[in-house]
This record gives structure tokens, sequence and C-alpha cells, in this order.
């Protein structure tokens, strides 16, 4: 029994992680497309201005990758991108956490205007 999920734990996570290695790995850093519209959506609302981002703090990790149909182009697949942004103030040191969910190709990060959501600001503790 221990060794069915053994190899149950094993077997199954691999045909997602497949999908993740086609993607472009420029798609994922923080000067790219998702991230800077997620970036520019802070700034939109008068939240956190782009100019006070700790860049060497702040982080953009790859959570999800789905290949999804291309209706348009048949020969250029897509792909659903779930990506966690975390930005850090320079200014107070809040960390804001982000999810964007965007479409990407093999060829192009932007193939979509992505959904950007944020959902936690951390405030240092004050003394």
């Amino acid at each position: 029994m221990k060794n069915a999920l053994l190899l149950y734990m094993l077997v199954i996570p691999l045909p997602g992680l497949a999908f993740v290695s086609e993607v472009p790995q420029t798609c994922s850093g923080l000067n790219n497309w998702a991230p800077r519209m997620a970036m520019q959506a802070l700034q939109n609302a008068n939240i956190l201005e782009q100019s006070d981002i700790a860049p060497e703090r702040s982080k953009n990790e790859l959570l999800h990758s789905e290949k999804v149909d291309n209706p348009k182009n048949k020969n250029l697949p897509l792909y659903r991108l779930v990506q966690k942004l975390t930005l850090y103030s320079a200014k107070d040191g809040s960390r804001y956490e982000m999810l964007t969910v965007s479409l990407a190709s093999s060829e192009e990060c932007s193939m979509d205007q992505p959904g950007i959501m944020l959902f936690a600001r951390h405030y240092p503790r004050l003394l």
C-alpha cells in the first residue's frame, strides 16, 4: 500500500510539469509582461509607485502552466500561466502579494491582458 501511494505521488504530477518547460523562461521575470502590468495596476490604484519597489527583495515565481487551445493559430500553442508576484516597498518595507493569470506562447509573453489580483498587503511590525 505504501509503495502504491508513493508511486501515485511520483507519477501523477509529472504531466503537469511537462508544460512548464515548453513555456519561454523569459515570461516569469520581474521585468516581463504580467509582472509589469501588475506593478502598473498598483501604481494606477495609488497603492505603490513603481519607483518605490525594492527590486532586490521582490520576486516572481511561476506557480502553474497549462497548455490551452489557440483558436486563431493551431500551430502556435498557448499556455495559461499563473504567477505569484511578491513586491516590497523600499520606503516602509511593506510586502504586497499578487497573482497574475495570463496567456503566453513560445514566441510571445503578452498574448492577452493578464488578470491581476492583489491578495495580501503586509505591514512591517511597528514598535
